[in-house]
């Protein structure tokens, strides 16, 4: 479990990780651990996770820059896409945006463009 100043907390239950936000009564859910392929997965809807201004995705900043569980991302779309992205390639070409950008709630992004790269063909 990981505890910010403000109570906020990201945690594993049932090889599931969730954020737990001390301002809100539920957890949101990040994304389920595989430990034997060393992966998160996680789900993403365009209508809903896309930042259309950027054309990116964002992932949980706090959650990338602690991970010692999982090296890579594994997300899927509701476009039936998949990739496998690498998480120092996130941390590490990914951009900050001016909202949500403190504590546990701060993302990094990645546009589709960059994403792109890791596309796994069916």
């Amino acid at each position: 479990m990981i505890v910010d100043n403000e109570g906020n907390k990201i945690f594993l239950k049932d090889n599931n990780i969730y954020l737990k936000l001390a301002i809100e009564n539920f957890n949101r859910l990040l994304g389920k651990l595989n430990k034997n392929t060393c992966s998160l997965h996680v789900y993403r809807n365009y209508d809903k996770h896309l930042h259309i201004l950027t054309n990116s995705f964002g992932f949980n900043y706090a959650l990338l820059h602690a991970a010692t569980k999982f090296n890579k991302i594994i997300l899927e779309t509701n476009k039936n896409e998949k990739f496998d992205i690498p998480v120092n390639y996130i941390l590490s070409k990914g951009t900050f945006l001016f909202f949500k950008n403190k504590g546990f709630e701060k993302q990094i992004f990645c546009t589709l463009t960059e994403l792109e790269n890791f596309k796994i063909i069916n």
